[in-house]
């Protein structure tokens, strides 16, 4: 595993190296699941955003654990229940609201059995990640995927925090577009 975020590539368990670029656009693509999902297993609100900073920086250390290609989202859902599972004691000792092991479980089993991501879609945002300048790349990371904020990111860049969120936005809208471009491709030739 790397420890400088200046490489490139980092290697995913196989022994074949692969940039960042794909692991990136797993993880940024799979937020809203992964904040639905700690949701259905959080009923503390002010708790859900901690959870899932911790999610994804445990996500991001381990990434060399993970191998592309297989199912990203049932390894990401394996890190949260152990976070969220690990995290219980102590927020219940802190008098927060949490639900019990078995209806953790029981509940997550359940929310796993949707699926509302296709794989067509993961595979147009990796493409789409992949077009994306390796500067815009890193700045989605550290927004999304580290323990960062706009605020963080605008310190880091020498750039007032409204217009770090002006080229977050402009990028999700790239996004977005990319990705309904492709899907509509798709569509059109299947």
């Amino acid at each position: 595993m790397r420890s400088s975020d200046n490489e490139s590539e980092t290697n995913y368990g196989t022994g074949a190296k692969r940039s960042d670029t794909a692991f990136v656009a797993l993880l940024t693509g799979h937020q809203i699941l992964l904040r639905n999902f700690v949701a259905s297993l959080m009923p503390a609100v002010d708790i859900r955003a901690d959870i899932v900073q911790e999610i994804n920086i445990l996500l991001w250390e381990k990434r060399g654990n993970f191998e592309l290609d297989t199912n990203f989202k049932a390894w990401a859902f394996a890190v949260a229940r152990y976070v969220i599972m690990n995290n219980q004691k102590r927020y219940r000792s802190e008098g927060r609201l949490v639900f019990n092991s078995e209806v953790v479980e029981a509940l997550a089993d359940q929310f796993e059995e949707l699926d509302p991501e296709p794989d067509e879609r993961m595979e147009a945002l990796r493409e789409c990640m992949g077009r994306l300048r390796d500067e815009h790349q890193r700045l989605l990371l550290t927004c999304h995927a580290e323990r960062g904020s706009i605020e963080r990111a605008a310190e880091e860049r020498g750039q007032p925090a409204v217009t770090i969120r002006s080229i977050l936005m402009r990028l999700r809208g790239r996004l977005r577009k990319c990705i309904n471009d492709r899907m509509a491709q798709a569509r059109l030739t299947a």
